[in-house]
């Protein structure tokens, strides 16, 4: 669960109904998850961990909710991506800054994307990703999780250090 509330505060309709909706995030601020610029939800590390992810601007969620009456937070009791994929050997076709493409059709930004430790993305790499629905201009995915595709050395080669793979 996002919010903690009691079964008192649900008998005593302190809160709305139970309800679905699939929404889009329309701004984050730390751990602050803002849909529909109305309404707002805390995610805390328990609730990030079971998502998956950190949500971003423009991401896909379908969430089961209750609204707390006179007030525009809202109690989460289920959160996922609206759609979630993975796909292997897709190729880094863009890296500026912090933000890049893949394949010039998913998008990722460093600032949210989970990455094995020392890895980053390369103009030219060979990736698997988990990708998740969102919204951006000219893009329909957002990549959440990157990670290299790694081929076996043949043998040592000249000038190189010895590792038992390198990134394509």
């Amino acid at each position: 669960m996002v919010c903690a509330f009691s079964e008192q505060d649900l008998h005593e309709g302190v809160y709305s109904k139970i309800q679905d909706l699939s929404v889009c995030v329309s701004n984050v601020n730390q751990n602050i998850i803002y849909i529909a610029d109305e309404y707002y939800f805390f995610l805390d590390s328990i609730s990030k961990a079971i998502l998956g992810f950190m949500p971003y601007e423009g991401d896909w969620l379908d969430i089961e909710y209750s609204v707390e009456q006179g007030s525009s937070k809202i109690t989460v009791h289920s959160l996922k991506a609206t759609q979630r994929r993975r796909l292997e050997e897709v190729c880094v076709t863009n890296v500026h800054r912090r933000e890049g493409m893949l394949n010039h059709t998913i998008f990722f930004t460093l600032d949210s994307l989970r990455l094995p430790l020392g890895y980053t993305p390369v103009v030219g790499h060979m990736v698997s990703v988990v990708i998740v629905q969102s919204i951006r201009p000219n893009y329909n995915w957002r990549a959440i999780t990157m990670t290299p595709v790694a081929q076996p050395v043949e043998g040592p080669r000249p000038g190189k250090t010895s590792s038992l793979f390198l990134y394509q």
